[in-house]
């Protein structure tokens, strides 16, 4: 994407998202007669205050998703409105009871369809709006991101990204506003209650994802089985060894089991994997446990047999209860 005019649409959750990631660019394309169109997900207090500094920044086709400008064609408007989240060690995740119709539970492909229809109408050349995190890590954000991408995606338009992404990069967007652009954007801002810091704004066009492949059951019962007894030996030769040259046995036999946990769930990007082989760390650890013939314990009651009792079952937790693992960038 170049400083030529285009009709650029980006996609946000909150409005003001739109100024606060994309102000500049705003400016700068609207400025050389390009067109933009801002869709935003949920609607706000403040809302008159977002929709006068676009206004400002030459954006007049602002549209709430869900209305029957940005609706799939034959589906009834609805609402989407923002969840409430709480704040635990895996990241932002809705609270008990958030509204049925928060966002974050919105079926992916409505809101997929919903934007398509947006992108039908207006047909940009480029869409814009947020990385895989959403920014925050907010899941009405990431949600966001997720039908935006897909969207422009079967529409065969680019999606650019705010800088952040590190998966799929293949071009950066960067605009320098100018002098107009960049008062326009501090205006904007203002009327928002932020500063402009004066930074350039930058988005990573995003490789197309890979046509979903189909998976057979036998592969993944061959795939998990294979997990499994990969689990199960790292598990047996962890309990035999842990007890070793304190601290070192004991060390690399978690570093194992995280190596081997953690590594099938950002390899695969699903749980699958990951639990068959936890299954298998832990039965064998289990099965190590009982004494002998000899009346030989491999796990005596000591410290370092608690914590070989109790670490796999910490890493496979943190590894599997962990929301989301981006799969490395294939190139």
């Amino acid at each position: 994407m170049s400083n030529r005019a285009q009709r650029a649409l980006i996609v946000v959750a909150d409005p003001a998202d739109a100024i606060v990631l994309a102000a500049g660019v705003i400016a700068t394309l609207t400025s050389a007669g390009g067109h933009v169109t801002v869709v935003s997900c949920l609607e706000t207090q403040d809302g008159a205050d977002v929709s006068r500094a676009l206004a400002d920044l030459g954006v007049h086709d602002h549209r709430v998703l869900g209305h029957a400008d940005a609706r799939r064609t034959g589906l009834a408007p609805r609402r989407y409105v923002a969840t409430a989240v709480n704040e635990t060690p895996f990241g932002r995740e809705p609270a008990p009871g958030a509204d049925h119709d928060a966002l974050c539970r919105a079926d992916a492909g409505e809101v997929a369809a919903d934007v398509a229809t947006v992108v039908l109408d207006v047909r940009p050349d480029v869409v814009l709006g947020y990385d895989e995190w959403g920014g925050d890590r907010h899941p009405d954000r990431i949600r966001v991101y997720e039908a935006a991408r897909r969207a422009a995606e079967v529409m065969g338009v680019p999606y650019y990204a705010a800088d952040g992404a590190d998966a799929g990069r293949t071009a950066t967007l960067r605009l320098d506003p100018d002098r107009h652009a960049a008062e326009r954007k501090a205006a904007a801002l203002a009327a928002l209650g932020r500063t402009s810091t004066g930074a350039i704004e930058r988005f990573t066009r995003l490789r197309r994802h890979p046509a979903p492949e189909r998976t057979r059951l036998p592969s993944l019962l061959a795939g998990a089985l294979i997990a499994f007894l990969a689990g199960a030996g790292v598990g047996a030769l962890g309990t035999i060894s842990h007890q070793f040259s304190p601290p070192w046995g004991i060390a690399l036999a978690l570093l194992a089991v995280a190596g081997l946990v953690v590594g099938l769930r950002v390899v695969f990007g699903t749980r699958t994997m990951s639990f068959a082989a936890t299954v298998g760390v832990l039965g064998a650890a289990a099965l190590f446990t009982l004494p002998g013939g000899g009346g030989s314990v491999l796990v005596p009651g000591n410290e370092l047999g608690y914590v070989w009792t109790f670490g796999p079952v910490l890493i496979a937790l943190l590894a599997l209860g962990w929301p989301r693992i981006p799969q490395r960038p294939t190139p």
